[in-house]
């Protein structure tokens, strides 16, 4: 029975940094589709320049993107040693 809670856990703490990581990468991507289709539309010469730029942009959200999950990552791995290390200290008390 231990064991089954200790995975439930787990695997509730993994859930919760995926469903952040999937809400950040759509907000990432919307931000990126909003900044484009204002630009667009408004076809002014400033925004009309920052399209032009997108392809850095795109290319440094990838750095961010990964920055983000390497993050998100430490953090499950923190919390899952931490809850593990709890579950094996009080069963040994």
């Amino acid at each position: 029975m231990r064991f089954w809670w200790l995975a439930r856990q787990l695997g509730t703490i993994a859930l919760a940094h995926v469903a952040v990581l999937v809400i950040v990468y759509f907000l990432l991507l919307l931000g990126d589709a909003l900044f484009t289709s204002y630009a667009i539309l408004l076809q002014d010469a400033v925004f009309v320049s920052y399209v032009a730029q997108l392809g850095w942009l795109q290319r440094m959200a990838s750095d961010v993107k990964g920055a983000i999950a390497f993050v998100v990552a430490i953090s499950a791995l923190l919390q899952m040693l931490l809850l593990t290390a709890r579950a094996i200290w009080s069963s040994w008390s």
